[in-house]
């Protein structure tokens, strides 16, 4: 995966950012990093910091919650649902589960089968084999961070099929997920990124945008409308990337060149967000 989007801890990314803030202006203190809990609550492991950001940039930091899936009870429940939706006919709810159980547990029953015939408008039938039962305990996170769209909704946003990409193993937490992508054969690219994260309002989301995406990638900056999405195209040193906001979420697609200037990039990433919902 490349370093600037690696798996789900952008906002801690940001710190180098704010080591020139000038000393007059007021800031207020936030917390900002991962933590990583098992489905009790209990802290597996954190890595959060406290920094310093202007008052009206501090709803865009915030601490991310991931629940550790437990061993195999999450995906058993998330299968036995999809296989339930296979036979009430909701395909949609079917999708759903099936990429959550294969993001979790690739090779798990026939859930890849199912997924690949729903998505290609395949008839799908339940699998009958039997399988351990849906828990009891509850896997999801602590109340108090209880995010407000699931991964699941976000999904959309890095699909499983991505013309001149192979798509690799989505990384997804509750509030925001990332894909990488391997390129094609020829291709101007290294390795492509994708990450989309869901915020509290579409105001959050663009401050969001501005922190993570504009003052990170400032160089070769452009403004242009793509697949109905306000973008901005950006750069740094080795990197390129096309983020824009959805309503409450922030996508951000970033790719590395196989060589040359980064902003070579820039029609490529069009491309991909042109695949994009």
């Amino acid at each position: 995966m490349t370093r600037q989007w690696a798996r789900l801890a952008l906002a801690i990314a940001l710190l180098s950012s704010l080591a020139v803030m000038p000393a007059c202006q007021r800031t207020v203190e936030v917390q900002t990093g991962t933590r990583i809990v098992d489905s009790q609550g209990r802290v597996i492991s954190e890595d959060i910091k406290t920094v310093r950001v202007p008052p009206e940039t501090a709803s865009a930091y915030r601490i991310v919650t991931i629940t550790q899936p437990d061993s195999g009870a999450q995906v058993a429940a998330l299968y036995a649902e999809a296989q339930k939706a296979i036979a009430a006919g909701d395909m949609l709810l079917a999708e759903k589960k099936l990429a959550e159980v294969v993001a979790l547990s690739p090779g798990y029953g026939k859930a890849q089968s199912q997924l690949d015939a729903i998505a290609k408008g395949q008839k799908v039938t339940p699998d009958t084999t039997p399988r351990p039962t849906t828990p009891t305990t509850s896997t999801a996170p602590p109340a108090s961070t209880t995010p407000t769209a699931t991964a699941g909704a976000l999904s959309r946003w890095i699909p499983d099929k991505l013309t001149g990409f192979t798509a690799r193993k989505a990384a997804i937490d509750p509030l925001a997920v990332s894909r990488e992508y391997a390129p094609g054969s020829g291709s101007a690219a290294t390795n492509l990124v994708i990450y989309a994260e869901q915020f509290r309002s579409s105001a959050e989301a663009k401050q969001a945008l501005e922190i993570q995406v504009k003052q990170r990638y400032p160089n070769s900056a452009s403004i242009q409308t793509v697949h109905s999405h306000g973008t901005y195209f950006g750069t740094t040193t080795g990197f390129a990337v096309i983020g824009f906001t959805s309503g409450a979420v922030m996508v951000a697609v970033e790719a590395q060149p196989e060589s040359g200037s980064a902003a070579s990039l820039k029609s490529l990433l069009v491309s991909v967000v042109n695949q994009l919902p």
